[in-house]
């Protein structure tokens, strides 16, 4: 699935508009358009549908009980692999707490929980969510925030985030001295114009920089050291 003018599109024809939540005809039923929520057919029966900017993101919904037994029956490990295979981001959600599920047959939770860590793994976001359509609705749309470019821990961690890290921006090395703060760092910084002349200043220099004689000590001690 890709995303065109606006629009969610499934072998190049559009199925819904990329403001909507896309839900599967039997999911979120006291849901309506009011409410921000388009129910169709959606392509190989994938629960819910939303754009995060550029991507389509994919939402298999499960009750506890229901997730344990198609986990069981390795149906849900289809449904991910098909979510992985048709979307730009896979997310499993669980309605409810999935460790209240009451089966039908008994579970090996070390099992289960080590196969949702090799799905994290792969990309699967795994997440519980309420038990209400209402609750749903606003988990998924904080989810698209969440997985939004404008939101800073995702640029962050997709390499978008232009910002220098804290430890490569100037006077790093500096701030690792005791004594010495941001505030410090940075003004020696601009004042001498690199770690290394700092270090090769004068105490007269250092002090008419703005340091004062502790923190020329320990920038000493550093060095020494």
């Amino acid at each position: 699935m890709k995303i065109n003018d606006g629009y969610i599109h499934n072998d190049d024809i559009p199925i819904a508009k990329c403001t909507s939540l896309i839900a599967d005809s039997k999911e979120l039923p006291s849901l309506t358009e009011e409410d921000g929520v388009v129910h169709i057919s959606t392509p190989h029966r994938i629960d819910l549908l939303f754009c995060a900017d550029d991507k389509v993101v994919g939402v298999e919904c499960k009750k506890p009980e229901d997730f344990v037994k198609s986990w069981q029956g390795r149906r849900l490990a289809r449904q991910v692999k098909t979510l992985l295979q048709e979307c730009d981001i896979a997310v499993v959600a669980v309605k409810g707490v999935i460790s209240s599920a009451k089966p039908y047959k008994p579970v090996n939770w070390e099992q289960l929980w080590a196969e949702i860590v090799g799905w994290q793994i792969a990309g699967v976001i795994y997440i519980e969510v309420p038990e209400s359509d209402k609750g749903v609705l606003r988990y998924m749309v904080n989810l698209k925030r969440m997985l939004s470019s404008t939101n800073p821990v995702a640029r962050s961690l997709a390499g978008t985030d232009k910002r220098p890290p804290r430890e490569r921006r100037p006077g790093w090395l500096l701030r690792r001295i005791p004594a010495i703060g941001p505030t410090v760092s940075v003004r020696l910084i601009e004042h001498f114009g690199s770690a290394g002349k700092v270090f090769s200043a004068t105490d007269r220099q250092l002090r008419k920089a703005g340091a004062n004689k502790r923190q020329i000590e320990e920038l000493r001690k550093a060095l020494n050291d």
